[in-house]
């Protein structure tokens, strides 16, 4: 059964090597907000000490330069939620 509160709507075209999976959520229940939703890639349990903290910075660091080209596809939104 589908939740009639909460929808979602990918974001396509913008891409970074952490990002797996972009989407804008709204929730209906909070006031109507739009939450972009950024959900991380894995990582190799090999890798997960050493990559983790750096891809994880670079993600960051180009956080704003990524919300501007979502807000540029899809418009504007609320929030950001980040997930692994």
């Amino acid at each position: 059964m589908q939740n009639i509160f909460q929808t979602s709507k990918p974001v396509l075209g913008v891409t970074h090597p952490m990002i797996a999976d972009m989407y804008v959520k709204k929730d209906y229940k909070s006031k109507r907000s739009n939450i972009l939703v950024i959900q991380t890639r894995a990582i190799d349990e090999d890798d997960a000490v050493n990559a983790t903290e750096q891809d994880l910075t670079d993600l960051l660091l180009d956080l704003e330069d990524i919300k501007r080209k979502a807000e540029d596809k899809i418009g504007k939104f609320d929030s950001v939620c980040i997930r692994r």
